[in-house]
């Protein structure tokens, strides 16, 4: 019998959606440990975001003098970028990942370089504080994604090579409709989505 991830003193514990996929997974699942189920649905959320680019900010940079390169990762201490998905106010520049700009501009700018960027994040783990709509919108794609690993896995009393393709054809149809959603908030260029963040050339600690 599975052992919910939740204790009785405390229902659904510090965090209801992660608790909750737990659970789930761990009833469709007989006799997983919750240290694997963790661990998949940690690989799931990871992957959700890198594939849909669901977190996106649009940021300020600017590159002074004799720097020719911006490393926008960390994000934060609880993000990073995973992709720059566009770059505007600048065009003499190659991306090179996982988020750094490189001025190719011949010969060197002797000048201040600046623009904006739009970057998707990923977070750092699980115990990063995900969007409070992750598991609202999208909570049965990440638990299709964390099914995905569970049945792929081989000698399991739960391996299921036709239950994995299920769920993870399910898993990225479900990334493709959060990206196509993503996509359609962010189609008015730069200055819609600005925060107070200046790139100079030096990696944020």
């Amino acid at each position: 019998m599975a052992v919910p991830a939740y204790d009785e003193q405390n229902y659904l514990g510090e965090d209801p959606g992660l608790t909750r996929l737990y659970d789930n997974i761990q009833a469709v699942v007989p006799g997983v440990l919750t240290p694997l189920v963790k661990l998949t649905v940690w690989n799931a959320i990871e992957d959700f975001y890198q594939r849909s680019t669901w977190k996106r900010e649009l940021l300020n940079w600017c590159m002074p003098p004799k720097v020719s390169c911006i490393d926008f990762n960390p994000f934060n201490g609880d993000w990073l970028v995973c992709w720059i998905l566009e770059v505007y106010g600048y065009d003499n520049y190659v991306v090179r990942p996982l988020a750094q700009i490189i001025d190719i501009h011949v010969p060197p700018v002797e000048g201040i370089r600046q623009g904006s960027a739009l970057v998707a994040l990923k977070p750092v783990s699980l115990d990063t504080e995900l969007d409070a709509d992750l598991f609202m919108n999208w909570f049965d794609t990440i638990l299709d994604g964390a099914l995905y690993r569970l049945y792929l896995q081989p000698a399991k009393p739960y391996t299921s090579p036709q239950l994995s393709q299920f769920h993870g054809r399910q898993f990225r149809v479900g990334c493709q409709r959060a990206r196509a959603i993503a996509q359609k908030q962010y189609t008015n260029g730069p200055g819609r989505w600005t925060f107070n963040y200046f790139a100079d050339g030096q990696r944020k600690s």
